[in-house]
């Protein structure tokens, strides 16, 4: 196998194998977005909420009176 023959498979190996880990991660990368998405909107809902019904929530609503 000369030289010039190898290379260009090896390149051609490199560039295939660029293709595949670059959908594999992508794949992966949305998988994980798709499970955390829902799970930020949820917590940033009851995070609302909790404000809103406890007005001493996230230290909110300690306001000291002069005696």
């Amino acid at each position: 196998m000369s030289g010039s023959l190898r290379l260009a498979l090896i390149l051609l190996a490199v560039v295939f194998a660029g293709y595949f880990a670059i959908k594999i991660t992508s794949a992966v990368v949305a998988w994980l977005l798709s499970l955390l998405v829902p799970i930020v909107a949820i917590a940033a809902i009851g995070g609302v909420a909790y404000v809103a019904l406890n007005r001493k929530g996230l230290g909110g609503g300690r306001r000291r009176t002069l005696p």
